[in-house]
C-alpha cells in the first residue's frame, strides 16, 4: 500500500544532494528546483502538501481502527423485554466517524494517481530518478496498490452490520454471522498495516524519536488488541444469548413446528427467563393458564389431585425436563387469522406443576402473546 510519503522514496530524498526529475538533475537546491520543474498536475511526494496529507491520513487510520470495533457494541440487550435492540446514538456516531475516515482515505487514493515516485532501476544504480509521467504513475499505482486501497475504503461495516443484526434475529444465523464478521476483520488488517508503515516512516524522518515512536506504537497495538478483543467478546455474548432463545424455540417443535417463521421469531423475541426454587409451585390446578413455559434447566412434576390441589394423586406424575414445555393450552387455541387475542377467556389448568429441583425456563406471557398477535396481524 503506497503512502503519501512512500517507502520507495525512503531517506534518499534527504541523503542525495540533487534529484533527477525525468533525467533533469538538480543541484544542492534539489527539492525546491525539482518541485519547480515538476508538471502542475503532478505532486511532489516531498512537498509540504503531501507531507501534511500523510499526517492527516495517519490520524484518520488511527480513528478508523478505533471506531470499527464500536460497531460490535451497537446491539444491546433490553432486560425488560428480553430481546436485543440497537443503540441508535452509538450507531449514528460510529457511522459518521467511519464515513469521515473513508472520505479521507478516498482522497488519499485520488492523490496517489498524481504523485511522483522513485524509479527502482535508478535506485539500484545509486541514483534518484523521480518519475513524473502521469501514465507511468497511473499504471504503477493501479497495478500495485489500488486493489488493496479500494478494499479498505469500501463501506463494509456500514453495510454488513445491518445484515448481521437482521441475521441475528433468525433461527439459523450462526454461519452467516461468522462469515460477515470475518469479512469485517479482513478489511481491518490493511488499516493497521497502513498505520504501521506511517509510524515507521515517521521514525525514519527523525532518528532521535525512533525509540519513542517504537514504544508508542507498541503501546498502541496493545491497547488496540484489548479494544478489539473486548468488542468481539461482547458481540459474541450477545449472539450466544439470542442463540439460546432461538434454540429454546427449536427444541419445542411439537408445539411450534407448524407456526409461521415470522410469528415464531416474534415469539422468540418476547420470551422472558424465569426461575423457581425446588419444591415450588409453578402452576396450580384450577388457575388460569396465562403463561407458556419452555424448560431450559431443571426437573418439574406435572400431576393431578382429587380436590383442586388437595389430597392424594390418582394418576402418575409426569416428569418435565430440559426441552419440555407446559402451559401449551395458551397457544393451542391461538388463531392469528382472527384477532384480537382474548385475555378474558383464558384456559384453566387441570394439573399442578411443581419444581423438583431448581427450574429455569423461558416464559411466554399471555399479554405478550396478545401484542404479538396484534403486530403480526398488522404486518400481514
Amino acid at each position: 500500500m503506497i503512502l503519501f510519503s512512500s517507502q520507495d522514496i525512503e531517506g534518499q530524498y534527504l541523503r542525495n544532494n540533487g534529484v533527477d526529475v525525468e533525467g533533469k538533475h538538480s543541484n544542492n537546491d534539489g527539492a525546491e528546483s525539482a518541485e519547480r520543474r515538476m508538471p502542475r498536475t503532478i505532486l511532489d511526494p516531498r512537498g509540504r502538501f503531501l507531507q501534511g496529507c500523510n499526517k492527516i491520513l495517519l490520524v484518520s487510520c488511527v480513528i478508523a481502527v478505533t471506531v470499527d470495533p464500536l460497531f460490535f457494541y451497537i446491539p444491546i440487550i433490553n432486560d425488560g423485554k428480553r430481546c436485543f435492540v440497537l443503540d441508535k446514538r452509538l450507531r449514528t456516531t460510529v457511522f459518521v466517524l467511519r464515513t469521515v475516515t473513508d472520505v479521507v482515505y478516498l482522497v488519499h487514493i485520488i492523490l496517489q494517481f498524481r504523485t511522483a515516485f522513485i524509479d527502482k532501476a535508478s535506485k539500484e544504480r545509486g541514483e534518484t530518478r523521480l518519475i513524473t509521467n502521469s501514465r507511468a504513475i497511473f499504471w504503477r499505482y493501479l497495478q500495485q496498490y489500488f486493489i488493496v486501497d479500494i478494499l479498505v475504503v469500501l463501506p463494509i461495516p456500514q453495510v454488513v452490520y445491518g445484515i448481521i443484526f437482521s441475521e441475528m434475529r433468525r433461527t439459523r444465523s450462526s454461519d452467516a454471522t461468522k462469515l460477515l464478521n470475518a469479512l469485517v476483520l479482513f478489511q481491518y488488517v490493511p488499516r493497521v498495516r497502513q498505520i504501521y508503515i506511517s509510524w515507521k516512516e515517521l521514525a525514519r524522518s527523525s532518528s532521535r524519536f525512533v525509540g519513542w515512536v517504537k514504544a508508542a506504537f507498541n503501546l498502541f497495538l496493545y491497547i488496540l488488541a484489548s479494544h478489539v478483543m473486548g468488542a468481539f467478546w461482547y458481540f459474541f455474548s450477545i449472539q450466544r444469548e439470542t442463540a439460546c432463545w432461538h434454540t429454546a424455540c427449536k427444541n419445542h417443535n411439537g408445539l411450534l413446528e407448524n407456526m409461521d417463521e415470522g410469528l415464531l421469531l416474534m415469539i422468540c423475541d418476547s420470551l422472558k427467563p424465569v426461575s423457581y426454587d425446588k419444591y415450588s409451585y409453578i402452576v396450580r390446578e384450577g388457575e388460569p393458564i396465562d403463561t407458556t413455559f419452555f424448560i431450559t434447566q431443571g426437573i418439574a412434576w406435572r400431576y393431578t389431585t382429587n380436590n383442586n390441589g388437595e389430597g392424594t394423586s390418582f394418576s402418575p406424575a409426569e416428569c418435565l425436563e430440559k426441552g419440555h414445555f407446559f402451559g401449551e393450552e395458551l397457544l393451542s387455541g391461538l388463531n392469528v387469522a382472527s384477532p384480537p387475542f382474548n385475555l378474558f377467556n383464558l384456559p384453566v389448568s387441570s394439573k399442578i406443576v411443581k419444581s423438583h429441583t431448581k427450574v429455569e425456563a423461558l416464559a411466554l406471557m399471555a399479554n405478550d402473546l396478545k401484542n404479538i398477535v396484534e403486530q403480526y396481524a398488522a404486518i400481514r
